[in-house]
């Protein structure tokens, strides 16, 4: 089927998960603010992320993903967070708009689209549809000849494909999973009992990467420059740069950030690039 580009352009996202001032919800909550000047932004911001791997987790994903955010924004200290200072952050939006945006889930957890590279599984996140969208842009990829200039998008879109897919398998997960259909008062204690292996589902090596066939500069267009995080709070609430480029490197770790935002990731930059 062929598209062209008013078509394309039909499919990118056109409302994100923060359908309110959520920026304005984090600076202006004293505890979490108080919380956020004591630990390590990439670190907590890390076992936020890891957190959104989980099913269990899927209907507080609007929770997570702000949290996420506002530990990159707002945290200024060197600490690791203990297991009660997450535990605090988590309750700190009780009673919030972003309590309020949890909605029981209506998607599955996790989705599959594919390419005449192979299958990969995406998590489908806040986004409407977001595989089906996702699936309507690798279609359209797919119809691209191959010179030079599309076979470097289709090479940066692939890379991405691949770190999505390797972080699904990472946790265990399958093909059209489910998760909890209610949000959650309380994160189950179960899943924080090795606080320190939450960074670590979303967190990829060098060397990770070389064993995955990706070539970490075919990554650099969904990478956000820490230098940019401070930039955050002063975004529409419909798309951060997060979502556009989800994925934070520090000290040679690559971190996904945003799992779910891979989808919408994709969409945007491929837009854009044409």
């Amino acid at each position: 089927m062929d598209f062209d580009l008013e078509s394309l352009l039909g499919f990118l996202p056109q409302s994100g998960p923060y359908h309110y001032d959520c920026m304005k919800v984090l600076t202006t909550n004293n505890q979490l603010v108080a919380l956020a000047q004591k630990v390590d932004g990439i670190y907590t911001a890390a076992v936020f992320a890891g957190l959104t791997t989980y099913p269990e987790l899927q209907s507080n994903l609007y929770r997570l993903e702000a949290l996420v955010h506002g530990f990159l924004v707002l945290s200024s200290g060197k600490n690791k967070p203990t297991i009660n200072e997450i535990i605090e952050a988590f309750s700190s939006l009780r009673n919030t708009p972003v309590e309020s945006a949890e909605d029981p889930a209506e998607n599955v957890f996790v989705s599959l689209v594919y390419n005449n590279q192979g299958n990969f599984c995406t998590f489908e996140g806040l986004w409407e549809s977001s595989a089906f969208f996702l699936q309507r842009f690798l279609d359209v990829l797919e119809s691209m000849p191959d010179s030079t200039w599309f076979v470097q998008l289709k090479r940066r879109v692939l890379a991405l494909l691949k770190l999505s897919d390797a972080l699904v398998s990472r946790c265990e997960l399958e093909k059209y999973s489910i998760g909890s259909q209610l949000p959650l008062d309380n994160i189950p204690d179960y899943l924080l009992e090795n606080i320190t292996s939450l960074p670590n589902r979303i967190k990829f090596t060098l060397q990770d990467l070389i064993n995955l066939g990706i070539e970490q500069g075919d990554l650099i267009p969904f990478v956000l420059n820490l230098s940019d995080c401070d930039h955050l709070v002063q975004e529409s609430p419909c798309t951060t740069l997060l979502e556009k480029h989800p994925i934070i490197v520090s000290n040679n770790e690559w971190y996904v950030m945003l799992p779910s935002a891979i989808s919408p990731a994709i969409r945007i930059f491929v837009a854009e690039e044409v």
